[in-house]
């Protein structure tokens, strides 16, 4: 339990919640805290997913929302380029040329333009970078990027995920996973808070990740060496808070 009241809590992004909407910040808690009791069971706690539903809810409705179809004028001039690097193609049939308007299919179309809108938006939620190191050094315009967990967190994220994946529900897994995965891809990723209905399947799979390196090997470390871990753990987190308040 200290473990996870440290994962919990030893993150600037729990913190920034509660200061920018106590309502979220508590509900992004109390998430956190029933995914994590019912980790080792096979079946979804009823109320857990109540409050990843409310947390959903929430992630729609203060998300700023940008249109799948909606092209600003930069993105037109890019579109305008790719579809000018497309070379004419055409089938001859009973001596006259019909041409496939390949270019039109791929880049106008209002389809293309949703299935890529929504693939950006996937892509721009899975990036581990911005999680840790605040998308540093590929900062996003318009977007107030801040490290939402200390960068020592990265390597027990990682260890976990491979823990979650084989030993403990997939069912779980999935839910709490792909289901903010879903509506972050539709809704985009403008928000202050980020992404923060992940935010309880971080918090769980870095305790997992480090619960079991704690077992594994700080346990058997000589004290001095624990001492020395704590306080790098201690001077990284100052690091990260000195950073976000600039």
């Amino acid at each position: 339990m200290v473990i996870f009241l440290f994962v919990l809590f030893a993150n600037l992004w729990i913190w920034r919640a509660f200061s920018l909407n106590f309502i979220i910040g508590t509900l992004m808690l109390a998430t956190s805290i029933f995914f994590h009791l019912t980790l080792s069971s096979s079946k979804i706690s009823k109320i857990s997913l109540l409050f990843l539903v409310l947390l959903l809810i929430f992630q729609w409705q203060t998300t700023n929302k940008v249109s799948l179809t909606y092209l600003d004028n930069d993105e037109q001039r890019v579109q305008k380029m790719r579809l000018q690097e497309y070379p004419p193609i055409h089938i001859t049939f009973a001596n006259k040329n019909i041409w496939i308007p390949v270019a039109h299919w791929f880049e106008e179309r209002n389809e293309t333009i949703v299935a890529g809108r929504i693939a950006n938006n996937f892509f721009q939620t899975i990036d581990i970078n911005q999680y840790f190191f605040a998308s540093h050094p590929r900062e996003r315009v318009g977007v107030k990027e801040f490290e939402k967990f200390p960068y020592f967190f990265l390597l027990p994220f990682l260890y976990g995920l491979a823990l979650f994946l084989t030993k403990f529900s997939k069912k779980q897994f999935l839910v709490f996973l792909f289901l903010p995965l879903g509506l972050l891809s539709l809704v985009g990723y403008q928000n202050d808070l980020g992404p923060y209905s992940l935010f309880p399947f971080f918090v769980s799979t870095i305790f997992l990740g480090t619960k079991d390196l704690h077992d594994k090997f700080f346990k058997k470390f000589p004290l001095r060496v624990k001492a020395i871990i704590i306080i790098l753990i201690l001077l990284i987190f100052i690091q990260t808070i000195g950073y976000a308040s600039n």
